[in-house]
């Protein structure tokens, strides 16, 4: 602020100096272009001029003066800008150094996800062929479920016309009994009773 503030008053002072140089140059060409004011005493222009001079160089010197003091107060601000800006470039490089560090950690993430997923496509191809296979053979068991079901059926019916059988049998034998008791009877009777 300050320093800004000295800037605009040094340029206030360089337009003074011009205006007064302006001013110089004007009068040197009036003195040389009239040829009446050539009576004027030469010591008084020269007075005149030497009083301009003094002036323009004292406004030079208070310039200086006012450059100086800027450029000692602007110095700290230049040696406090640049520790910030060099505490700046530092935080840049550490920046960079961990983006790269991150960016080289997600691409092996990455990486890992990639593999990961291709592993996942294998084992699930590799359950679909099982699936499949595994479909297969189920219906296969249908299969033969169904056919060991009727071969049941079949040995069901052949149980049944066994059991059917074996009461007919049960029965012949029965009857086969009763003939052969009427059979000894009537031989008994045929033969009369024996004394």
């Amino acid at each position: 602020m300050r320093a800004g503030w000295l800037y605009h008053l040094g340029q206030l002072q360089q337009q003074q100096l011009a205006a007064y140089q302006a001013r110089i140059s004007d009068l040197e060409s009036r003195l040389s272009a009239t040829g009446e004011e050539m009576g004027e005493s030469t010591v008084a222009l020269q007075v005149k001029v030497k009083e301009l001079g003094e002036k323009a160089d004292q406004l030079w010197e208070q310039m200086d003066k006012l450059w100086a003091s800027a450029w000692r107060r602007n110095q700290a601000d230049i040696e406090a800008n640049k520790t910030q800006l060099s505490a700046l470039d530092k935080q840049v490089t550490a920046n960079k150094k961990q983006l790269t560090s991150s960016s080289s950690a997600l691409q092996s993430e990455l990486d890992k996800q990639k593999s990961a997923v291709a592993t996942a496509t294998e084992v699930q191809s590799v359950l679909q062929l099982n699936q499949d296979a595994m479909l297969d053979s189920l219906q296969r068991l249908a299969k033969d479920v169904k056919t060991l079901e009727g071969k049941l059926k079949d040995v069901d019916a052949k149980a049944a016309n066994m059991d059917s059988l074996n009461m007919n049998n049960a029965a012949l034998m029965r009857r086969v009994t009763e003939l052969e008791n009427k059979i000894t009877n009537l031989q008994k009777l045929i033969q009369g009773p024996t004394s």
